[in-house]
């Protein structure tokens, strides 16, 4: 009895001795499946993080150089580095750090490489105490072609020159009296406004969600808080000249009626940033503001005319539709278009007490239909500019017989 229970004691003995041995054996395993993981993780994170800043030292060293295309490779190396820096990444192995970076550029796009040595395992004693030498690329393309198209129609022309004329015309339409000064409306004229910059700005004002342009562009909002936006990104950008213009505007245009600016400015629906990256003139578009808000009609002009002796002739002039922006787009991929209506035109002519004239007048257009006929099957058979030709002939022949002698004297000299 006492020799088995020896056997017994010794057997538990023994399976005790095993039992740590096996938990000796997968403690360290667990604890290399562990340090594996750790720095397949960390390395992989490093990775993530690493493209992650070459994509961002791409992107805003492509935009850079496409807004000053005179970069040369020391400065584009110098805005990659900036972009890095901001983000907390280390310096350049020159520089004491354990990264290289690399910036070249072939036509219009923009390539960073990134070279990050970092250690192989956190786990030195373990595995191996070596460097593993990431690597990140990213290429981006800016200066895509990008178009819009303007139209408007004009009953006359204003520029820097006539800007006086601007007070009475522009606020007329709006129903109110501006007062600013020549050197006030030649700033606005000349002044461009980064519309990227001012959709973003506007969704601040609207407080909508930054990046929703469509939503931004089909909310009502009043010209003074579209002239108040203006100022702000203006001041931002450091543009200050025509910042004091412009709340002189603002505080003459009544609040209402409100408007929204996707019927002024047409943008290519799911437009991308790079393609609102552009200037836009601000007068264009607070002038095309001003159209719409006074209405369908942007101006009438009544000018009449008199002829005496002869006759009294009223012209009247009335331009139809505001200005027309097609949307803003890649001309290669988008459709760039815009359609708008042309000046409404009546001459009226009383030739009351003027008979004779009349009656030459008559007799002076009616061959010209048989003209016209002509002309028109001219245009048909393909001969367009030996039409054209004929028509102006007979016209100006058919008006100066009737003219000669019928309403005007004539004088013939000769001249030997």
């Amino acid at each position: 009895m006492q020799t088995q229970r020896a056997s017994y004691n010794y057997s538990l003995h023994s399976q005790r001795g095993v039992a740590t041995i096996f938990a000796v054996m997968m403690m360290l395993s667990l604890l290399a499946f562990l340090a594996v993981v750790t720095d397949t993780g960390r390395l992989y994170l490093e990775k993530r993080t690493l493209q992650k800043n070459a994509d961002l030292a791409a992107l805003e060293t492509a935009l850079l150089y496409c807004r000053d295309q005179t970069m040369d490779s020391t400065a584009m190396d110098a805005a990659a580095l900036n972009v890095l820096s901001r983000n907390n990444f280390q310096g350049t192995s020159g520089e004491g750090g354990n990264s290289t970076v690399t910036v070249t550029q072939s036509g219009k796009a923009v390539t960073v490489n990134l070279a990050y040595t970092v250690r192989a395992s956190l786990f030195g004693q373990l595995l191996s105490n070596g460097f593993v030498n990431l690597n990140a690329r990213a290429t981006a393309k800016a200066c895509e072609p990008i178009a819009q198209l303007a139209i408007r129609s004009k009953l006359a022309q204003i520029d820097s020159s006539q800007s006086s004329l601007l007070n009475p015309i522009l606020g007329g339409l709006l129903g109110t009296t501006l007062n600013l000064s020549a050197a006030d409306w030649n700033g606005i004229l000349n002044t461009n406004i980064n519309l990227l910059s001012y959709l973003d700005a506007l969704s601040s004002e609207l407080n909508l969600d930054v990046g929703d342009y469509e939503s931004v562009l089909a909310t009502d909002i009043s010209i003074t808080d579209l002239i108040e936006v203006s100022t702000e990104v203006l001041t931002t950008a450091g543009d200050t000249a025509s910042v004091t213009a412009l709340n002189t505007l603002a505080a003459a245009i009544p609040g209402s009626p409100l408007i929204a600016l996707g019927n002024v400015l047409n943008v290519q629906t799911g437009a991308s940033e790079a393609a609102l990256d552009t200037d836009l003139n601000l007068f264009s578009l607070i002038e095309g503001a001003i159209q719409l808000a006074s209405g369908e009609n942007t101006a009438n002009v009544n000018l009449p005319v008199s002829l005496p002796g002869l006759a009294s002739i009223s012209v009247k002039a009335k331009v139809i539709e505001p200005q027309k922006l097609s949307p803003i787009g890649n001309p290669e991929t988008d459709e760039i278009y815009v359609r708008s209506a042309q000046v409404r035109t009546l001459v009226s002519i009383d030739l009351s007490g003027a008979t004779g004239v009349a009656n030459n007048l008559l007799s002076a257009i009616t061959p010209l239909i048989g003209d016209v006929a002509i002309f028109l099957e001219t245009v048909v058979s393909g001969n367009v500019f030996g039409a054209v030709g004929n028509l102006l002939d007979n016209v100006f022949n058919t008006l100066a017989s009737a003219a000669c002698g019928g309403i005007f004297p004539c004088q013939e000299r000769k001249i030997a």
